[in-house]
């Protein structure tokens, strides 16, 4: 790399870091700043040539001392500060990724801003308790060869971990899951595998937050069915429960209509009850498990109307649990 154009980066490097629209860079300041971070010696005149070839060739959108009668600093950058803080944040509540790589995530998207950002991120983040956060560091190399094994459509073969007592990640290493890859999909806070397999028809979900020692086959994988719907096939199974989906008429409050909108979407159809002002009628069609579990959630406000079956699946868990809790 030739001599102007590392110092044109180091300049826009420096602008990265040290300014924004509140802190705003005199000549000066640069040169210092230069001088300081990579021993770079650079008067004013070459300075200022340097900062209007970054601007006019489209290098950065600087803001000149023209433009502003302050200074110097850098308008637009890959990320906008708010992105970076839902980014951030997001990471931080991600329970799949590990202390370390959510640290080392988090410092990448921070490098995008002014050090000024990066404060007040780490003043203002909510979260920082990472006591909760997942153990698995093979989280990333997992990813890159499921990737990888869809795009090249052959098996995996990996080991899959459970918790114990102490809250560690154990696993049988006798026991290897061989597998056909085909999505990458987020559920419920959690990242998971879609695949199959080698002796079931029904796609499977793992997380993958809990995949180990994955390794590459030389085997290809069987295709998905000619017309595979993912987005169809994730929303009717909740909580990513494998069971085949039915439809489901639920009897609701109108309090938890958000709560219904955001569990399955704004395609479905929602009708008022005709005997009680305050309820609304939908049909789903969802996982009979994933259903049981969310009635369960919401037993004061929702109620299971259709099929009879999964009504009385309900009726015995709560006969189960009034039994359990009447126990002394």
């Amino acid at each position: 790399m030739n001599e102007s154009r590392v110092f044109a980066l180091k300049i826009l490097a420096i602008l990265q870091k040290y300014s924004d629209e509140d802190h705003v860079l005199s000549n000066q300041q640069i040169q210092d700043l230069l001088l300081a971070n990579y021993d770079i010696k650079m008067d004013r005149k070459t300075l200022n040539t340097y900062l209007n070839i970054i601007n006019d060739e489209g290098i950065a959108d600087i803001s000149m001392y023209q433009d502003n009668r302050k200074g110097y600093y850098l308008i637009s950058r890959l990320f906008e500060k708010s992105e970076v803080q839902l980014l951030c944040q997001s990471i931080y509540s991600s329970h799949f990724l590990s202390a370390s790589l959510s640290d080392k995530l988090i410092s990448k998207l921070l490098s995008t801003q002014s050090k000024y950002v990066e404060k007040t991120f780490n003043e203002t983040m909510a979260q920082k308790n990472k006591a909760w956060k997942s153990e698995n560091k093979q989280f990333f190399h997992t990813i890159d060869i499921l990737l990888e094994a869809i795009e090249k459509k052959c098996t995996v073969t990996f080991n899959y971990a459970h918790y114990d007592i102490h809250k560690q990640l154990i696993f049988n290493k006798e026991q290897r899951y061989k597998i056909h890859p085909y999505y990458l999909v987020q559920s419920n806070n959690n990242l998971y595998l879609l695949c199959r397999t080698k002796n079931y028809q029904d796609i499977n979900a793992y997380r993958i937050d809990k995949i180990l020692n994955i390794e590459l086959t030389d085997e290809k994988a069987r295709p998905l069915e000619y017309g595979f719907d993912l987005h169809k096939h994730v929303k009717q199974r909740m909580y990513m429960y494998a069971d085949k989906p039915v439809m489901i008429t639920l009897r609701f409050h109108s309090m938890i209509l958000d709560d219904i909108i955001d569990m399955f979407g704004k395609e479905i159809i929602i009708q008022p009850d005709r005997e009680q002002k305050d309820l609304l009628i939908t049909r789903v069609c969802s996982s009979k498990k994933g259903m049981l579990y969310f009635a369960l959630q919401y037993l004061n406000n929702c109620e299971i109307l259709e099929p009879q079956e999964l009504r009385d699946e309900l009726i015995e868990c709560l006969h189960q649990g009034i039994d359990k809790y009447q126990k002394q």
